[in-house]
This record gives C-alpha cells, structure tokens and sequence, in this order.
C-alpha cells in the first residue's frame, strides 16, 4: 500500500500496482526499462534507463527520477507508452482484474477449508 496523500485515514489510502515494462529492439542485449505504478485510475511513470545485457555492472547510473525531468520528455514518454497500449485505461483493468483474482483467491480458499473440514 502506499498513499498519494498525507492522510491517515485508512479509506484515503490507494493501492497501486508496481509494473516493469522491457522493451527490447533486437539481439543486441539492452532494453528500454520502464518502471511504472498503476493507480486506481491512471499510469505513474516513477524511472526509466537502459538495461545493458544481464554482464552489466548492477550499480550502473539510471538517471535522475522521473518528475525531475523536463516535462516535455514526461509527455513523450507517456505518448509512447499509450501507443503500446499501456495507458490509464490499463491502471483500470489491472485494479478490477486484481480484485477479482482477491474473491476467487478466497472462494478456492474456502472451498479448501470446507472439504478440510469435511474429511471423516
């Protein structure tokens, strides 16, 4: 859980998806690294950097955090993501599809208590 607000209220608290999206051009080893949070009704871009091939050294510079760049770059970035699909429409699938997998998680769960339960 983490909060887009200063409130302690526990209703003001909004869940979000943490999700990396790679994308790669080819057999050369680096990927385009998105790391992004689906809030409940949008795309959060929080980073993005090249990943070199899996030899590169894990403490390598990723650049500076992603509101500290120029808004422009922001937007593009954004544009560029939306034309592959991932835009705030997904943020709104991914918390549905989340809750849902929630009740059936807990309806298979039950179902395992009951038959437990029911073992002579």
């Amino acid at each position: 859980p983490s909060s887009k607000s200063s409130s302690t209220d526990p209703e003001d608290v909004q869940l979000h998806i943490t999700f990396i999206v790679n994308i790669s051009k080819g057999g050369d080893g680096e990927t385009l690294e998105i790391m992004c949070s689906a809030w409940p009704d949008t795309i959060q871009i929080s980073n993005f950097f090249i990943r070199k091939s899996s030899k590169s050294s894990p403490n390598a510079f990723i650049g500076p955090q992603f509101e500290q760049m120029e808004d422009e770059l922001q937007d593009l970035l954004y544009r560029f993501l939306e034309e592959r699909g991932i835009s705030d429409d997904l943020a709104v699938f991914l918390h549905q599809y989340m809750e849902n997998k929630a009740k059936a998680e807990y309806i298979r769960w039950m179902e395992t208590i009951k038959s437990y339960v029911e073992q002579k």
